[in-house]
Parts: structure tokens; C-alpha cells; sequence
């Protein structure tokens, strides 16, 4: 579950920073987005919460059930073995590089989110982040940041919007296509998307 759903806490953290206790439709969108790919993956709907009170209360739930400390024969083999799967559809250049590039962000939002920015304490969990994970997250940020600035004010403007619209149900289609094909333990037509 917190893998699949990790970037909802952090969006969560973030709406409560700004004083809000409900998403936006871009951020519901995002909810949506996650729920829905936990749910064909056999997450049972029970724990895909739908609020940002609720995912809340799910991953705190969680935590109170963990161990106290870092145990490093699991959470660290399960933090490294996270960090090292494959998850590109083949084994091109193209597909190693983009792997490649992914992790190193994966990393990077690790350091950030679990230990404050201290790769020394990172390094203790078994994710270093090197001198070529920032390398590659320099080269590609200006892209990534200027794509997502674009698009950002782009989808604002009336007449642009649905070309804007197009262009992002593009991009999910295809990075959902890049998932591949999970054997999925639920029936998607029982999912039920929470009211935004």
C-alpha cells in the first residue's frame, strides 16, 4: 500500500500545509490516478481512502502497526529491492536510460521525504544517492520543470484546454501502457471513484 500510494500522503501533507482539508480536480485527478492502480493491482477499496482526512488516518493506522526502528533486514531489503525492480516494458537503451533516470529521482524524493535531505542517513537505508542520480536530474529537470510549467498555464487558457487535455490523457495512456500487463486480482468494473 505505501508504495502505491506515497505520493498521496505527500500530496496530503502538502494540502495541509496550506490550510486546505479538500483537493483541487488537478489533485483528485492525481487521488484518482493512484487509487484506481492500487485497486486493479488487489488493494481493496476499504484501504484507498478518498480524503485527505482519510489517507491520513490510513497511513498514520499503518505506522502505528510498524516496528519502532529501522530493522534493516526488512525494511531495508524491502527499501533496496524497491529501489532496484525494473518496471520499463523492455530492455532497450531507451528503456534502461529512462529506468535509469527514474530512479535516480525515486531517489532523490527518498532523501527528501524520509530523511530530511541527510544522505547520511540515506546511505543507512541502503539509498545512496550519487553523483550520477544528480547529474541525471540536472539534465533532465529543466525538461521535465519546463514541460510541467507549460502545460500548467497552458490548460488554463479556454481555447488551449482540451488540446492540453488530449495531450495529457495521451501521456497516461501511454505510461500506463509502459506498466504492462499486472494480473489483476479485481474486477475494474467494481471499482468505484470517489466524488470530487
Amino acid at each position: 500500500m505505501p508504495a502505491g500510494m506515497i505520493d498521496l500522503y505527500l500530496l496530503v501533507l502538502q494540502v495541509h500545509r496550506q490550510g486546505r482539508t479538500e483537493f483541487t480536480a488537478s489533485e483528485r485527478a492525481q487521488v484518482e490516478f493512484s487509487r484506481y492502480r492500487c485497486f486493479l493491482l488487489g488493494l481493496p477499496e476499504e484501504l484507498l481512502p478518498t480524503t485527505p482526512a482519510e489517507i491520513i488516518h490510513v497511513f498514520h493506522a499503518r505506522a502505528v502497526l510498524l516496528r519502532d526502528a529501522f530493522d534493516d533486514t526488512t525494511c531495508g531489503e524491502l527499501i533496496r529491492s524497491t529501489m532496484a525492480a525494473y518496471l520499463r516494458p523492455n530492455d532497450s537503451s531507451y528503456d534502461r536510460i529512462a529506468d535509469a533516470v527514474e530512479k535516480s529521482y525515486s531517489k532523490a524524493g527518498f532523501v527528501v521525504a524520509f530523511c530530511r535531505g541527510n544522505l547520511r542517513i540515506a546511505r543507512g537505508m541502503g539509498v545512496s544517492l550519487d553523483p550520477a542520480d544528480i547529474a541525471r536530474i540536472a539534465v533532465t529537470a529543466p525538461f521535465i520543470i519546463g514541460r510541467l510549467l507549460i502545460v500548467d498555464r497552458a490548460r488554463r487558457i479556454p481555447r488551449l484546454a482540451p488540446i492540453v487535455d488530449r495531450y495529457l490523457i495521451g501521456l497516461i495512456e501511454r505510461r500506463l501502457a509502459t506498466y504492462g500487463k499486472p494480473e489483476f486480482v479485481s474486477d475494474a468494473r467494481t471499482y468505484t471513484p470517489a466524488l470530487g
